[in-house]
């Protein structure tokens, strides 16, 4: 299993640039009044990712690596056509002097730091539990896979739960709060961000 966790995870990281890339630009596709534009994006590499993955999986015998393939093709169709909306966006014309890095960036940033801190704060939570199934379950007389699989299919129902429920009031919260603070200094919006955070990780954890 560790071994088939690593092959994924490689072939998975290569492709996160544009995963995380394109996740950014939908939220600005939505921003620019194009949130149709934003579900095809989102359905085109779902679709191909859909598609092949029994082609990669089964029909080339890939395996792991072939589900881990499929999903970078995906996500990097989804980038593609992301990336084309910006010589299109309706409300902002991007130019090269736009992509300078000066001390604004501070504050845009810590419009993301509850977000940041919320996601890094359940990966540690998932590396500690990982480790702690592995170690002390092999101990019992049920070994080390089956309590990782219960503590697998219990993760995917919280994340169910998390992803429906709290994920998305909380991304409605986040919009309205950079709305309702957008004013304040870099001081003001960090201590706002940071409270909003201590609160998100408090509901998770």
């Amino acid at each position: 299993a560790y071994e088939l966790s690593m092959i994924y995870g490689r072939i998975i990281l290569a492709g996160a640039p544009f995963i995380i890339i394109y996740t950014g630009m939908a939220a600005i596709i939505r921003a620019d009044g194009s949130p149709k534009y934003s579900m095809v994006c989102l359905l085109s590499g779902a679709i191909v990712n859909i598609i092949l993955d029994p082609l990669f999986i089964f029909g080339l015998n890939l395996g792991v690596a072939g589900g881990a393939i499929a999903t970078i093709l995906g996500q990097l169709l989804s980038f593609v056509i992301a990336i084309l909306y910006v010589f299109k966006m309706k409300t902002v014309k991007l130019e090269l002097k736009d992509y300078k890095v000066d001390s604004s960036i501070f504050r845009t940033l810590s419009y993301g730091l509850s977000s940041f801190v919320i996601q890094m704060t359940v990966l540690v939570l998932f590396i500690l539990m990982n480790n702690v199934m592995t170690k002390y379950g092999a101990t019992t007389k049920y070994g080390e896979d089956i309590p990782l699989s219960v503590y697998g299919v219990v993760s995917k129902l919280n994340s169910f739960y998390i992803s429906f429920i709290l994920s998305c009031m909380c991304m409605n919260l986040y919009a309205i709060i950079k709305l309702m603070f957008c004013s304040l200094s870099i001081k003001d919006s960090f201590i706002i961000c940071t409270l909003f955070t201590c609160v998100n990780v408090f509901i998770v954890i």
